[in-house]
């Protein structure tokens, strides 16, 4: 497109060179009213010029910008792709077992899946902070729900590492291997869990819906407080 626009605009100037050149040569067999008639249209010519310039301007600035745009969107929506599989991975309920056995649906507290193992715990909470790398690209609601769950793992692997208080240990403790069951630790967060999954699901849904309108993005991006620019 760019191409083919300078091309016309060096056609146009190389046309209105030539006739310039033959007005001189011809302008001892012309009569006034002839220069007259060819100085018009010459002058004429001139702001069509002008105006194919300014088009010729606006047309690059406006592929920049469409370009510009859609690395941004690229951004996004690979962030948004790393986000959605986190919160795919992590969205799995489980219930727990009584007396070791298998229990029916209705039986059971309900935890997510990442708190089976202390272990599985730090790989979710290790995943969840890797997101940050990402951060920019998220929308402020998505930020917030995210440090939510963030929050939540961090204080649930915290209270398994170090745990303060009898009352926790007590609540807490497998009596039979005398050590912090992080199941328990599951259920007694799940609520909170739950909500905060559920939530950040229906803001990347609609994120997703109005993730090619980039102004409104950075509009929203540039209105933050500077603390809170951790990205």
């Amino acid at each position: 497109m760019k191409k083919y626009l300078i091309g016309i605009l060096i056609g146009l100037i190389t046309s209105s060179l030539g006739i310039f050149v033959y007005q001189n040569f011809i302008i001892q067999i012309l009569t006034y009213a002839d220069l007259e008639i060819i100085t018009k249209l010459l002058t004429g010519v001139a702001p069509f010029i002008a105006a194919f310039g300014a088009y010729y301007m606006w047309q690059t600035n406006r592929d920049y910008k469409n370009d510009h745009y859609e690395k941004i969107i690229d951004k996004r929506l690979n962030a948004y792709e790393k986000l959605c599989t986190f919160i795919g991975e992590l969205d799995v309920e489980k219930r727990m077992l009584i007396h070791g056995k298998d229990t029916k649906l209705d039986d059971g507290k309900p935890y997510l899946q990442c708190f089976d193992t202390n272990e599985e715990l730090h790989i979710s909470l290790k995943t969840c902070l890797s997101l940050n790398k990402y951060r920019y690209w998220f929308s402020n609601t998505v930020k917030m729900h995210l440090d939510n769950i963030n929050k939540i793992i961090a204080e649930c692997c915290t209270d398994l590492n170090a745990p303060t208080g009898s009352a926790f240990r007590s609540k807490y403790i497998d009596k039979d291997s005398n050590s912090l069951d992080s199941i328990s630790v599951g259920c007694s967060c799940f609520e909170n869990m739950h909500k905060e999954i559920h939530l950040i699901n229906i803001v990347i849904s609609n994120d997703y819906k109005r993730i090619d309108d980039v102004k409104l993005f950075l509009d929203n991006v540039s209105s933050k407080p500077e603390n809170d620019r951790s990205e």
